[in-house]
């Protein structure tokens, strides 16, 4: 049978590029500037996928999302917007969305994410995201994670995927790109984010690591602190080989051991590595055992420098007065006050 995408867009010009690439495909379209429009199609069992820009005239497409997963849960929803911000892309996973892509994007890129929704069975589709709370408190540091370039996009898209699994993740990238930012995005937007974050920066440490990580019979150490958390290691190339074995051991048998004890501890936060060297380096200069790497990476980000996304920095511009100014109008309220 010949799938139905409905496809909701105020900008015209969208829902016209998008309609005729979904038609040559073979794929039957149904158009609309509306939300209540799209959600009455829902109601009367329209359509097989729907695709929907963030910010409607009359509703935010975010918010039903939630709505179609309750009334329509085998239908997969792929959320759009130019609006191209992490916290976009994580909110659109919070809701549910299949996908997030961000405006202007690849039509090839999205017929593959509209091939990939459609193959997915129902119960498939219905792990693919898990709606949970959201928080919008991410700082003014989330200024580094604004842009429409087509790294940032992909990162973007590798988030709403991985925001609601507990994959390892390794994030790679030169100093100021945002790496650590990144990591307590990832744990205040996941299934975790109401258990402790803990972040080891390994070359800061001078006393015994061992003891700092796994804790001693007297006192926890790091792992026990994150608990069913998240855990981030920082600089994790300058772990030293028998540490990077102890880790090993960790990830593979789900158990660890404090100085001293006889007893193996279940090891149960999730695991985010950080690297200013990247994927490369760390396996052919040996950095890391490839063991472990693999371990480590089983999802790899590389955040990149400003150099690699030259035309974000307008955005990034704007992005970073905003938050000045409506900084400068609290502080300005508050001394009113």
């Amino acid at each position: 049978m010949t799938a139905t995408i409905l496809v909701a867009d105020d900008d015209r010009a969208v829902r016209l590029v998008v309609s005729e690439a979904l038609t040559r495909q073979g794929y039957k379209v149904k158009t609309t500037g509306s939300a209540a429009t799209l959600w009455n199609w829902i109601l009367d069992g329209e359509g097989d996928l729907v695709l929907t820009d963030v910010y409607l005239p009359d509703d935010n497409g975010l918010d039903l999302i939630p709505r179609i997963r309750r009334r329509r849960p085998q239908m997969s929803v792929i959320a759009m917007s130019a609006q191209n911000t992490m916290a976009t892309a994580v909110k659109a996973s919070e809701k549910g969305a299949f996908e997030y892509i961000a405006k202007p994007f690849d039509l090839d890129i999205l017929l593959r994410s509209i091939e990939r929704a459609l193959s997915l069975s129902m119960q498939d589709r219905e792990t693919a995201g898990q709606d949970i709370s959201s928080s919008d408190a991410l700082g003014a540091e989330m200024s580094l994670l604004v842009g429409r370039s087509p790294i940032m996009q992909k990162i973007y898209r590798t988030l709403s995927r991985i925001s609601q699994s507990d994959l390892p993740i390794l994030i790679t990238g030169a100093a100021g790109t945002g790496k650590k930012t990144l990591a307590r995005v990832i744990h205040d937007h996941s299934r975790r984010m109401q258990s402790p974050f803990a972040m080891v920066t390994i070359s800061t440490l001078n006393g015994n690591l061992a003891e700092d990580l796994f804790g001693t019979v007297e006192r926890g150490g790091r792992i026990n602190a994150a608990g069913a958390g998240t855990l981030v290691l920082s600089d994790i190339a300058d772990l030293t080989k028998g540490l990077q074995h102890s880790l090993l051991d960790c990830l593979e048998t789900g158990e660890y051991q404090p100085l001293g004890s006889r007893r193996r501890l279940r090891f149960e936060p999730r695991l985010i590595s950080i690297s200013s060297s990247d994927s490369h380096s760390l396996l052919d200069d040996e950095k890391l055992r490839a063991e472990l790497f693999y371990r480590l990476g089983v999802v790899t980000i590389h955040m990149p420098t400003l150099k690699e996304r030259l035309e974000d920095i307008p955005e990034l511009a704007v992005h970073i007065l905003r938050k000045l100014s409506q900084q400068g109008l609290a502080k300005c309220k508050i001394k009113a006050e």
